[in-house]
């Protein structure tokens, strides 16, 4: 996470798989918020959890760059669903949006459903394999 404060000057980064945790994601955070370069992010599993949610909401609000965006099995969460759709309520830059296997339940899900209903921008959405159930 370290490195990754200095300046970015590729367009896709992923980091599939590395035991980031929310410490870390704050650090990652910190170096994408004014990011002129990256469009892809791809976190995929790794437990940034309700924490690293934060940080990545804040990103969202700030960087009018990011496009596609991957939190694929990051235990998330509902907590950190909420925080990401009030995130995507003022973001405009966001395409794509992978959230497969977080966690979410219920309260996340309609959080979700309600930035989904404001933001025009998103063209792809992935929520499968998730806790919704029947409300």
């Amino acid at each position: 996470a370290n490195a990754l404060e200095k300046t970015l000057i590729f367009s896709n980064l992923s980091l599939t798989k590395n035991g980031i945790g929310s410490q870390a994601m704050k650090k990652i955070a910190k170096s994408l918020t004014s990011n002129r370069f990256l469009t892809r992010l791809n976190l995929r599993i790794n437990d940034i959890g309700p924490n690293g949610a934060m940080e990545i909401s804040e990103v969202l609000r700030v960087n009018p760059f990011l496009r596609c965006l991957n939190l694929e099995m990051t235990t998330v969460g509902s907590i950190g669903a909420e925080m990401i759709a009030k995130s995507l309520k003022t973001n405009h830059s966001i395409t794509d949006l992978n959230l497969w296997s977080c966690s979410i339940e219920a309260q996340g899900a309609s959080s979700l459903a309600e930035a989904f209903k404001v933001n025009q921008k998103l063209e792809t959405v992935n929520l499968g394999y998730n806790r919704f159930g029947d409300e």
